[in-house]
């Protein structure tokens, strides 16, 4: 609907008294306070409003909440300022029930404010300001989720707090809400952090936040479910016995069809989704998930061995937590982006991680020819080692990197396959020298390439 709008102002259109077209002529009536006041409703829902516009075109609002939310996570249909005073005779939740938040922050008055907000919502909150004691307090407490202000200056450092909560076996798993400065985010994400808010604080959406990441917490039970949705037998055994050595409960599904029986009969943790397959491929599961309000916040890692283009790459980007190519990872690496998408710990904003899946269909189609990373920078539009660091949060690995392991899993074919020279295969794969690519096939495959032709 609408006139539409450029990228400029879709970055402001969700301020307060903020209009497109502000001139008194304009076609289009209304003060600018809707989606200001549409977004932070439905954020204290644990949800979100979002935009996508072409300008003189016209403009797509989305606004998703959660269907259900944990019992505990809303406890309050109001604002605390707006609550009956007979309400408070109402609880009759124990104290010991209730979801514990812990509130580090620079700032007593900041943490006070923050306590007795989240406390009208039925949270039982603890709160401290920045020391040394801090990762001691969240050993002793054990909450729920932490709120952590890392926009300090004072003698403890908010970024070191992240750092020694994350590397902590007992409170890595504890979700962690980080305070920061907007263009920050990206960098609490590589550290840890679950969600972040920007300073100054807007109380809606740290309880939308906090919200999001209580109803992305694994089963009470702990057990991790994986669901394989793979044709080959083959994959599908070595998948099994990977995840079973894990310590996960797995089923299988040999098609699309069978797998969203599957996931009806009963909710993964987790999906390990093939894209080529018979009567349903990967794509048809993913348009059907996304579909239904019960499945399509289900964490999907997609396991193909297809080269994909552009733009099935950007058909992945909704709802795919990762995209791992046959034969490009180690059975540990596998196993940590499986770990991470079942905590949800997207490390990249939307947006870069877009960015990253359209450079890897970039190197899928253009890996024979001489390619080099400022190529690949220059291809997607971002600066080189802003491009690298991406690939490393993304993929765990460097965009050269991932390009040689592409290169060596198509030269494995070749090796298998025809009776070409490894000269003449290092050249189809894209590598001008030949012993460079034995080298790097050794690396990568533990043995050379003809070693591995004769096997």
């Amino acid at each position: 609907t609408g006139i539409g709008m450029t990228p400029e102002q879709q970055q402001r259109i969700f301020e307060p008294f903020s209009q497109v077209d502000a001139s008194t002529t304009r076609k289009f009536g209304g003060t600018g306070l809707g989606l200001a006041i549409t977004r932070q409703f439905t954020r204290m829902l644990g949800g979100d409003t979002s935009v996508e516009s072409e300008y003189s075109v016209g403009s797509t609002f989305t606004v998703r909440v959660p269907a259900e939310l944990p019992p505990d996570a809303l406890r309050r249909t109001v604002m605390p300022s707006a609550r009956d005073e007979e309400d408070d005779d109402d609880d009759d939740a124990s104290p010991a029930s209730l979801p514990t938040v812990l509130v580090v922050d620079s700032e007593p008055a900041q943490c006070d404010s923050v306590r007795e907000y989240l406390a009208g919502y039925g949270y039982r909150v603890a709160s401290t300001t920045l020391t040394d004691d801090c990762v001691e307090l969240a050993r002793s407490l054990n909450p729920d989720v932490i709120v952590l202000d890392v926009m300090n200056s004072g003698e403890v450092n908010g970024w070191d707090v992240l750092s020694a909560l994350k590397r902590d076996d007992r409170l890595a798993a504890i979700p962690v809400v980080v305070q920061t400065k907007f263009t920050e985010g990206e960098k609490a994400h590589a550290i840890g952090a679950s969600e972040y808010v920007s300073k100054p604080l807007d109380r809606a959406q740290l309880f939308g936040s906090i919200a999001r990441t209580r109803a992305r917490l694994p089963p009470s039970d702990g057990e991790r479910r994986a669901l394989i949705v793979e044709d080959e037998a083959a994959t599908r055994e070595i998948l099994t016995r990977m995840l079973r050595r894990d310590g996960w409960q797995v089923r299988v599904a040999e098609n699309g069809r069978v797998g969203l029986e599957r996931v009806a009969e009963e909710t993964p943790s987790l999906i390990l989704l093939d894209l080529m397959m018979p009567e349903m491929d990967g794509f048809g599961v993913l348009a059907a998930m996304h579909g239904e309000p019960a499945t399509r916040d289900i964490p999907v890692v997609v396991v193909t061995g297809q080269t994909l283009t552009a733009a099935e790459m950007e058909r992945l980007n909704r709802g795919v937590v990762s995209v791992l190519g046959k034969g490009l990872y180690s059975l540990e690496e596998t196993l940590a982006h499986l770990d991470a998408a079942l905590e949800r710990q997207r490390k990249l904003s939307s947006d870069a991680q877009r960015l990253v899946r359209l450079a890897m269909a970039y190197l899928h189609e253009h890996y024979a020819e001489p390619l080099t990373r400022a190529d690949i920078a220059r291809h997607v539009g971002l600066d080189e080692d802003y491009l690298t660091y991406c690939f490393r949060q993304e993929l765990g690995v460097t965009p050269i990197a991932y390009l040689n392991r592409y290169r060596v899993n198509q030269a494995k074919s070749l090796l298998t396959q025809t009776d070409k020279s490894v000269t003449f295969i290092a050249q189809e794969v894209g590598f001008t020298d030949s012993r460079y690519f034995s080298r790097i096939f050794r690396r990568e495959v533990g043995v050379s390439p003809d070693a591995f032709r004769r096997a």
